[in-house]
């Protein structure tokens, strides 16, 4: 059996998710970014309670940065994937599988530096890649710094795929902005604008020294648009020592959430086979999500889980 999704409102996540094959299927073009923002607009006017902060829509695979107030991310995702395989494989002429196996993964954010690790390495992510030189240059769709809170995305329906009227019509436009962390809304915007620029910029310039130091180029943005989307990048082996589900750079932190998330799978299972036994009073653990959306079970309430989790849904 699989592990339990663990569901924690209020809290962010690195959120990433490959195409199959590694193919380069969303390759940058106007089609493709107009479709992808689409999507990502329709999803999260029907999940309102998403807090989207920054996006990278690479040629073979997706970065978000992202948290939900009820801590219903699965849904979301679910949604905003099925919607973006099923559209973007009528443009592409094709069928199958349009996303690798294995769903998309979240990993927990849990201090404030490997937040700002995060949104900087989603944003650095093209120029990472060896793609483009600057984040800016990257022909697809990218969120950047300046945008949190001051742009607003907007991208008209497709005219392929999307029904414009009857049961299942899709606005003709969408429109979304981005927000702040929930863990940084406090800080003034202007200034996490600024320091959220200071360290890409000073990642950007790392990532070109070491570039220059190797004697390497990056491919440029026409060479991007150029790419074939049948063809892919690297191998499919599973990267499966590679998977981790906690971001937090304090040692003592990251140990002590990996207790609870430990303790937590323990006692999901523990209730479980009580309410299968016909214990339906039992209560599962705080973070509980799939029995809680689909059989309504009742949650420990989270002052009696470890402080770290309560600290994470505060």
């Amino acid at each position: 059996m699989s592990h339990p999704t663990l569901s924690i409102p209020r809290l962010s996540h690195a959120v990433s998710r490959r195409c199959a094959q590694r193919c380069f299927f969303l390759r940058p073009s106007k089609k493709t970014n107009q479709l992808f923002g689409f999507c990502l607009g329709v999803m999260l006017q029907k999940h309102p309670t998403v807090r989207l902060t920054c996006f990278a829509v690479l040629s073979n695979h997706v970065h978000y940065v992202v948290s939900d107030d009820e801590g219903d991310l699965s849904s979301f995702f679910r949604d905003l994937n099925g919607l973006l395989a099923r559209s973007m494989n009528c443009c592409l002429g094709r069928g199958e599988s349009f996303w690798a196996p294995g769903g998309p993964r979240p990993v927990g954010i849990f201090d404030e530096e490997a937040l700002w690790e995060q949104l900087v390495y989603a944003t650095v992510n093209p120029t990472k890649d060896g793609l483009v030189r600057t984040p800016e240059e990257w022909p697809g769709l990218l969120s950047l710094p300046e945008d949190v809170g001051t742009r607003t995305f907007r991208f008209e329906r497709p005219s392929k795929f999307f029904r414009s009227e009857g049961e299942g019509s899709l606005p003709e436009v969408v429109e979304f902005q981005l927000e702040q962390p929930v863990e940084l809304e406090a800080m003034d915007p202007e200034a996490f604008r600024h320091e959220y620029r200071r360290r890409l910029d000073a990642k950007v310039a790392e990532v070109q020294r070491a570039f220059a130091e190797a004697g390497r180029g990056f491919m440029g943005p026409q060479l991007v648009r150029d790419q074939n989307p049948y063809e892919a990048a690297g191998d499919t082996f599973p990267d499966r020592d590679d998977t981790p589900t906690v971001a937090c750079k304090d040692r003592r932190l990251h140990q002590a959430v990996l207790r609870w998330i430990s303790e937590f799978r323990l006692a999901y299972r523990m209730a479980w086979v009580l309410w299968a036994s016909g214990l339906r009073e039992t209560l599962f653990p705080f973070g509980t999500y799939w029995m809680r959306v689909k059989y309504g079970v009742r949650c420990r309430d989270p002052v009696q889980c470890l402080p770290v989790a309560h600290a994470a849904a505060a």
